[in-house]
């Protein structure tokens, strides 16, 4: 995946604590689906000029199982690849 955590610190007033989170911004250019889109009013929008973006980290569970999911499939492709491998050398050894 191309996210990338980061730290933020909040500036408002009552809230001055060290978060982490994503980019919402970096997030819509990979996962549009999960990020919120608000106009000055607080609706949602349906575009993202000057709007306000936030993250909805619920939504966000569904597409790192997806990602864990895949990286397991490559993980047992490599395991099979990796024993006949050790055959084969078991094999010339042997000889």
């Amino acid at each position: 995946m191309q996210l990338r955590p980061v730290h933020c610190q909040y500036t408002f007033e009552a809230l001055k604590q060290t978060r982490v989170g994503l980019i919402a911004e970096e997030v819509n250019k990979v996962i549009p689906e999960i990020v919120v889109k608000q106009d000055e009013k607080g609706e949602e929008a349906t575009d993202v000029n000057g709007k306000t973006m936030g993250i909805n980290y619920s939504e966000l569970t569904t597409f790192l199982i997806k990602a864990i999911q895949a990286q397991q499939a490559q993980i047992e492709l490599l395991k099979k690849q990796n024993e006949a491998l050790e055959k084969r050398l078991q094999a010339v050894e042997n000889k």
